[in-house]
C-alpha cells in the first residue's frame, strides 16, 4: 500500500493522466486543482480533489493531510525556487514521505536554456529541505503538436517554430505518467534520490514531424521554420511579456542547436515498457490535427 498520493496540477496534460493512471491502477490518489470548477471532471469519476493555490500556503495543509507521496507540477520562473522549497518543507513537515518532480530535460546540463536551468533551481531547492524526491526531467511532450499549434493546423494545415530543422526525442505524455506512477508506487524507495531523463526512442525533426502527421490524417501538414527575429517579431505582436520572449528565445536557439535531439533508454530501463513512438502517437491523436 502507499497511501494517498497528492497529485498537483491535476488539470494539466501530464498531471490528469498521472491521476488518471494511478486510480485505474486502484491507488488512493487525490487530485489538487487551483479552482473547484477544474475538479469536477475528477469529481465525477469518484475522484477525490481538493482546492489547492500555491500562492495560498493556507490551503496546502488540507492537501497533504492523511498523504503519503506528492507529484510536484510548477512552472519554471523567477520565484519557482523559493516556491518549491517551501512546498517541499511544508510536505516534508506533514509527513510526506516522498516527493516526486516533474521536471525538465536538460536540468542538469543545459543552463543557457531558461527553463532547464529555473528547473535545476527548483530541484536544488526541494533537495536542500531533506526530504526523499525524485526528479523526473522529460523532452519535449508529443501532445504539445496539439495544447500550441493543433488549432494552426485544423486551421491552415501549417505550425510554425523557430528550431529549424533541429531534432527532439519526443516522449508521450502518456509515457511521463507511467514513470511517474512507477516512481510513486514503487516500495522501499526504490527512486528516491534519482533523476531520470526520460526521452522518446527516435529523434524527429519539425519536418519529419509534419510529414508523418500528413501521411497519418491524409490531410498536407507543413511545417515552417521561422528565423528568431521572425519569431521574436510575431511574439510582440502577439503582446506577449518580455520576460516570456526571453524563454522562448533561448528554448529555440537551444533546439536549433540540437538541444533536445539525445535518446535514452532510461524509460525502458525504469518502466520494463517501450516508449510509444511519435507515428503511433499520431495514429491515436490523428482526429486532433484535422
Amino acid at each position: 500500500m502507499t497511501g494517498i498520493i497528492i497529485v498537483t496540477g491535476a488539470s494539466g496534460a501530464v498531471g490528469r493522466e498521472v491521476v488518471k493512471q494511478l486510480a485505474a491502477a486502484g491507488i488512493k490518489v487525490r487530485a489538487a486543482v487551483h479552482t473547484a470548477s477544474k475538479g469536477e471532471v475528477f469529481k465525477r469519476l469518484g475522484i477525490e480533489t481538493v482546492e489547492m493555490d500555491y500562492a495560498r500556503p493556507e490551503t496546502w495543509a488540507a492537501a497533504f493531510n492523511g498523504a503519503a507521496k506528492v507529484f510536484f507540477v510548477g512552472f519554471a520562473g523567477p520565484t519557482f525556487a523559493d516556491l518549491s522549497r517551501n512546498f517541499a518543507e511544508a510536505a516534508r513537515k506533514a509527513g510526506i514521505a516522498h516527493f516526486v518532480k516533474l521536471s525538465a530535460f536538460g536540468a542538469d546540463f543545459a543552463p543557457q536554456f531558461y527553463i532547464a536551468k529555473s528547473h535545476r533551481e527548483s530541484e536544488e531547492a526541494i533537495e536542500s529541505t531533506g526530504i526523499a524526491y525524485t526528479h523526473l526531467r522529460p523532452n519535449v511532450f508529443m501532445q504539445n503538436l496539439i495544447n500550441y499549434y493543433g488549432q494552426a493546423i485544423r486551421d491552415t494545415g501549417r505550425f510554425y517554430l523557430a528550431q529549424g530543422d533541429g531534432k527532439v526525442s519526443f516522449i508521450d505524455v502518456r509515457d511521463v505518467a507511467v514513470a511517474a506512477v512507477e516512481t510513486l508506487t514503487s516500495g522501499s524507495h526504490a527512486h528516491a534520490g534519482k533523476s531520470y531523463t526520460l526521452t522518446g526512442s527516435e529523434a524527429l525533426s519539425y519536418y519529419q514531424v509534419a510529414e508523418i502527421l500528413s501521411r497519418v490524417t491524409g490531410k498536407t501538414i507543413e511545417y515552417v521554420a521561422l528565423s528568431e527575429e521572425h519569431a521574436l517579431q510575431q511574439s510582440r505582436a502577439s503582446g506577449a511579456p518580455e520576460f516570456l520572449m526571453q524563454v522562448h528565445k533561448t528554448m529555440d536557439a537551444f533546439g536549433r542547436s540540437g538541444g533536445f535531439a539525445p535518446v535514452n533508454s532510461v524509460y525502458q530501463q525504469i518502466t520494463n515498457r517501450q516508449p510509444v513512438r511519435f507515428e503511433q502517437f499520431a495514429r491515436d491523436y490523428a482526429e486532433a490535427f484535422k
